[in-house]
């Protein structure tokens, strides 16, 4: 095959996030860190597995997005090869917003696509995101009213699916090696997790910012 399209399923993925979170916070009371810290971590391998699974493949990958989604989920969606959005997503910065450390390799992902200066200016200043503010900076590739999502991921789909495969695996291989080496910075990322967890109690102060 030459494409798999993946439909995130947003609300569930952030609402395993937030019990992970405050099962985290709960377990500090009781428990020594490195126990409290592995509901969080294990969210945070996930992330990082899917990464690096969807870049091994040959396949283009391709996925839909609706909803409300965390930036730690829009590292996920993009590692993928074609992004389309539903009209009304929101990509959500939940660092701002409750002082979580980074995660999900965004912030790799957004320095590639936008440039350190407008990633940092994205990361340290902007509550939310848009669908249509990712559109115009090229963090999905198109947007569509929620109604047409599905339909318009399966034709994109099917569309992709009838080049060469060959072709396709060779632009992958290609896509892939100009972005440069995620893995160095996947191993920091968790590091520097493990580091904010220990030293802020499983994810800080939940204030605002």
């Amino acid at each position: 095959f030459t494409v798999v399209h993946l439909a995130f399923p947003v609300h569930s993925l952030g609402d395993k996030l937030a019990v992970a979170v405050r099962e985290a916070e709960k377990d500090l009371a009781s428990r020594p860190f490195d126990e409290a810290m592995l509901p969080l971590i294990r969210e945070e391998n996930g992330f990082l597995e899917f990464i690096q699974r969807v870049r091994g493949l040959p396949s283009l990958v391709l996925c839909t997005v609706a909803g409300e989604v965390d930036f730690a989920f829009l590292g996920l969606a993009l590692a993928c090869d074609f992004r389309i959005a539903a009209d009304d997503t929101r990509f959500v910065n939940q660092w701002l917003r409750a002082g979580e450390p980074p995660m999900g390799a965004a912030v790799w992902f957004l320095t590639r696509y936008l440039g350190i200066g407008r990633a940092a200016s994205l990361l340290l200043d902007k509550p939310a995101l848009t669908a249509q503010d990712a559109r115009r900076l090229g963090l999905v590739q198109r947007c569509v009213p929620a109604a047409e999502l599905l339909s318009a991921g399966e034709e994109a789909a099917r569309r992709f699916a009838r080049l060469p495969l060959e072709a396709v695996a060779a632009m992958k291989r290609a896509l892939v090696a100009a972005t440069g080496d995620l893995e160095s910075y996947l191993e920091i990322e968790s590091r520097l997790l493990a580091r904010a967890l220990h030293v802020s109690g499983a994810v800080g102060d939940r204030g605002e910012p």
